[in-house]
């Protein structure tokens, strides 16, 4: 870190941004001690039937994804995944994504992702690297698995019809 951070007479000290603010916005917040899955289930109670996400034709509504998130998150605990397990994502930014993604953090993992584009040796480096634990991908990426020996490990999520 350079000194100038560092030195309480430095720039950022002085919030030189904050006159930028418009008139009533907060120069601070309170954040909450919450979790990203407490957004989704205060979402879910509120607004149970709106739409949460769009994926061309798809849609799922908040209590939908939460309900899906759920499912996958007691899948992944029934495979001996636990809190603070890193968990790597390897499926393209879709609705399936989405689930996967809340329902590691419902989980209390730890999400790492992943390019699913990676060559097998790209891809085992980076689980090695990242000290995953398991891998949730679908199963068009089975084989590129089987060369790096992460089957063991695998969580395939078949895509949503709707």
């Amino acid at each position: 870190m350079s000194r100038e951070i560092q030195n309480t007479g430095s720039v950022y000290s002085n919030k030189p941004w904050l006159s930028f603010y418009p008139e009533g916005v907060a120069h601070q917040i309170e954040i909450p001690n919450i979790t990203v899955f407490d957004i989704l289930e205060k979402s879910a109670y509120k607004l149970p039937d709106k739409v949460a996400i769009i994926d061309g034709e798809r849609e799922l509504t908040f209590s939908e994804l939460k309900n899906k998130s759920e499912n996958v998150a007691t899948a992944l605990y029934k495979r001996g995944f636990r809190k603070g397990d890193r968990i790597s994502i390897m499926v393209p930014n879709c609705l399936e994504y989405v689930i996967a993604f809340f329902a590691v953090q419902r989980l209390g993992g730890i999400v790492v992702l992943v390019n699913p584009l990676y060559t097998p040796a790209e891809l085992d480096h980076i689980l090695r690297n990242s000290e995953s634990k398991g891998l949730i991908a679908f199963k068009d990426q089975k084989e590129k698995l089987e060369k790096i020996a992460w089957l063991m490990r695998l969580y395939l999520l078949r895509q949503i019809r709707k």
